[in-house]
């Protein structure tokens, strides 16, 4: 786990919102583990453990019907803390971060695409099939797509219009 801390992903000279958007996806990720249906049922020491209360299992339950309707287990509240502490940073700053040359893209959008390229791969029909059928984790392009669908921030900054594929009616928050 500690590569991702490394370039390509991740370097304490590349601008802040490059490195605040992967660390944040990856954040996301694990810490999302602790709450999900295998990882709820382990106690802080490692222990089988049903630490859940009925109502918090239940509140959980009906929430997560959200996320399984629009597919897949998205993780959003680590992606808005760290797009709300790079925002932080910026302001203790008291300025942006120069931007990338020869980019089209302010900070904020390179903060949301530092996030969804640590999903960038290339599949074969085969390999994804295989990936659907035995892999536990949602394909990337859904790991990549289905936090930004849900954070109002990300349609904000790409202008996503409301309903559309990027930025729909309905958005889905667990926590």
């Amino acid at each position: 786990m500690t590569g991702i801390l490394l370039p390509p992903l991740f370097k304490k000279s590349y601008p802040m919102y490059l490195n605040y958007g992967v660390i944040g996806m990856f954040i996301a990720h694990e810490i999302t583990h602790g709450f999900d249906d295998q990882g709820r049922e382990m106690n802080k020491y490692g222990d089988v453990e049903n630490w859940w209360s009925t109502e918090t299992l239940e509140a959980f339950n009906r929430k997560k019907e959200c996320l399984i309707n629009q597919y897949g287990n998205y993780t959003i509240q680590a992606l808005a803390k760290t797009y709300h502490a790079y925002r932080n940073w910026v302001t203790k700053q008291g300025r942006e971060e120069p931007r990338l040359p020869g980019l089209n893209f302010t900070n904020n959008q390179l903060y949301f695409i530092s996030q969804a390229q640590t999903w960038c791969q290339t599949n074969t029909d085969a390999q994804t099939i295989l990936l659907m059928n035995y892999d536990v984790h949602s394909l990337s392009i859904f790991r990549a797509n289905g936090p930004a669908q849900n954070f109002p921030e990300f349609s904000k900054e790409f202008n996503c219009p409301v309903g559309s594929y990027m930025n729909p009616v309905d958005k889905c928050s667990v926590w």
